[in-house]
């Protein structure tokens, strides 16, 4: 199966809005924004999965989803469960961090690994994907992390590629996992 650009599109898109509202609000207006859109797509979720036949706009937010995802919550839910998570764990200066992780490196795994992919576990994730989400994370967190690379690599890039590689709902554990070892090892 190819890539999905529509969903790859709109992950991004979202994430760099998400991106802008954490860095030009405070950390009370950003967690505030956070649990509206949670609320917000949990009630689409549970309308979808509901009454999906009678929703408006069905040929716009259908494609969207994954076919695993047609009978059940999408990853959009664990993707704003994963960062309001992370926003009460985590110090709201690397909030910003997190959302580019889930938003920019996430997406690149998927699409090194769906175009160069040869070696893969058994979700179907790619060791080049995660060597993608890995370097991708690298470059990101260098820009937010005061330490030597190799530490960033170590103690952050390596644990999150390992949960990337081997979670099925990496969007959850990404964001939480990094607000914890941010909180940990460089806070």
């Amino acid at each position: 199966m190819g890539i999905n650009w529509a969903r790859k599109t709109f992950h991004i898109l979202s994430s760099l809005i998400i991106f802008i509202i954490a860095v030009k609000s405070s950390k009370e207006t950003y967690r505030a924004f956070l649990f509206l859109v949670l609320c917000f797509v949990f009630l689409f979720e549970v309308l979808r999965l509901r009454f999906g036949e009678r929703l408006p706009l069905r040929n716009i937010w259908l494609p969207l989803l994954k076919e695993r995802e047609k009978g059940s919550l999408s990853d959009a839910s664990w993707f704003c469960l994963g960062l309001f998570f992370a926003s009460l764990i985590g110090p709201h200066e690397y909030q910003p961090l997190i959302v580019l992780l889930l938003g920019l490196a996430d997406p690149s795994a998927e699409i090194i690994g769906k175009k160069f992919g040869k070696i893969k576990n058994h979700l179907g994730k790619s060791l080049e994907g995660s060597i993608g989400f890995a370097l991708t994370s690298l470059a990101i967190a260098s820009f937010y992390i005061s330490a030597p690379l190799w530490m960033i690599f170590i103690l952050f890039v390596l644990p999150i590629t390992l949960l990337e590689y081997f979670c099925l709902r990496d969007n959850l554990w990404i964001p939480v996992a990094s607000a914890i070892f941010v909180r940990l090892f460089f806070h």
